[in-house]
């Protein structure tokens, strides 16, 4: 049935039957063969995004689960508030992006992606043009290898992770720059009993207003290749590792505002920077305390 399925729309498409749209739309009583309008819905993700132009949206109408998509275009995929669409994933990745443009723009909203401790990737984008990927108000867990992977070709890609949850996963978020620069923004998320939390290589990053914790070796780890890092007003607790540095290229990281305890050691390496006051009010910003042990920055910065 499934086959006959994929064949009708296959169909149908090279016909030109349906015409792609702005604005398509899947539903728990759709179905594949459907043109995913508001009224007549499909039933997952990879046939509604087929159908949708390039900029367009794809808009859950109820709580389902959707399937696994890959794309390869500017689109949104999005989960309105209070409706579950979820994305469980048996091999492979929930979502894979390839075949974009270093132009394109993809926004993840509102998705609950689910791997099983046998999928490998949640979100992947490795060895693709990407301009912009935005993941806001998702939940990414129980992937063998990476909850999100984002290795784009080009440089000045951008990853924006905004309220949302990395959680038990072999490495929660990972990014790496293969042409300079990719650049990471992180804000009011969670990194939670992932064996990694978030590894940076080679990349730029601003991690702001997040918790990273109970991850089973490193909390943020950051190596080579040039890394920038900005951590501020962020918990960093129960890790084995709270911040690690490493590597034969200048890693900084800039920590302010941040609360370091209760792992076995706080930080670890080279050029962790801790911020001051200003000029008439010296104060160390940061909690580095109650660690096995707490380890130390190397240097200070001067709050502007």
């Amino acid at each position: 049935m499934r086959i006959e399925s994929a064949a009708l729309l296959c169909s149908l498409m090279a016909t030109g039957a349906f015409a792609s749209a702005p604005r398509t739309f899947v539903s728990s009583t759709g179905v594949d063969t459907n043109p995913c309008s508001r009224t007549a819905p499909c039933r997952s993700f990879g046939a509604a995004v087929v159908l949708t132009s390039s900029g367009g949206s794809v808009i859950a109408l109820d709580s389902a689960g959707y399937g696994p998509v890959t794309i390869g275009q500017s689109v949104s995929l999005i989960a309105p508030e209070g409706v579950y669409a979820g994305i469980s994933a048996t091999a492979g990745s929930a979502i894979a992006i390839s075949g974009t443009t270093a132009s394109d723009v993809v926004v993840l909203r509102g998705l609950s992606l689910e791997g099983g401790s046998s999928a490998l990737y949640g979100i992947y984008v490795s060895s693709t043009n990407i301009l912009t990927l935005h993941v806001q108000r998702c939940s990414i867990s129980r992937f063998t290898q990476d909850g999100v992977v984002f290795s784009p070709l080009n440089s000045g890609a951008y990853l924006f992770v905004d309220d949302t949850s990395i959680s038990d996963n072999d490495t929660g978020l990972f990014i790496e720059s293969l042409s300079p620069t990719s650049r990471l923004s992180m804000n009011r998320s969670s990194l939670e009993r992932n064996q990694l939390g978030c590894w940076i290589r080679g990349s730029s990053a601003t991690i702001t207003s997040s918790a990273v914790i109970g991850n089973g070796d490193t909390g943020i780890y950051m190596e080579t290749g040039s890394t920038k890092v900005t951590i501020d007003r962020c918990t960093v607790t129960d890790n084995a590792v709270g911040i690690r540095t490493a590597g034969p290229v200048a890693v900084v990281a800039l920590i302010s505002n941040t609360i370091i305890t209760h792992n076995t050691t706080g930080v670890s390496g080279g050029l962790l920077w801790t911020r001051l006051g200003d000029s008439t009010y010296v104060v160390k910003t940061n909690t580095l305390s109650f660690n096995g042990t707490d380890g130390a920055f190397t240097n200070t910065f001067t709050a502007k």
